[in-house]
């Protein structure tokens, strides 16, 4: 598959997948190889209608974690501290 092809089929700019093969393309030996997810976004009147909050992810298996701005960003403020 090309690059342009791999881009295309997952709705990423080239700006995006080079920034991820930069930063996480060679997997470091004792370091998990990162995985990517395909996200599919909403518009916040549609979560809204749906009675869902600002932020939503739901994993493969059905279960769901649901969560507004503030926690979210706690959230990530968190996970960033881990790498």
């Amino acid at each position: 598959m090309t690059r342009k092809q791999f881009c295309e089929s997952r709705g990423m700019s080239f700006s995006a997948l080079d920034y991820y093969l930069r930063n996480y393309g060679k997997a470091k030996p004792t370091q998990e190889q990162p995985r990517m997810a395909t996200v599919r976004l909403t518009s916040p009147e549609a979560a809204t209608n749906a009675g869902q909050g600002p932020f939503r992810l739901v994993l493969r298996n059905g279960r769901s974690i649901e969560c507004g701005r503030e926690q979210l960003e706690q959230l990530i403020r968190v996970a960033e501290s881990l790498q």
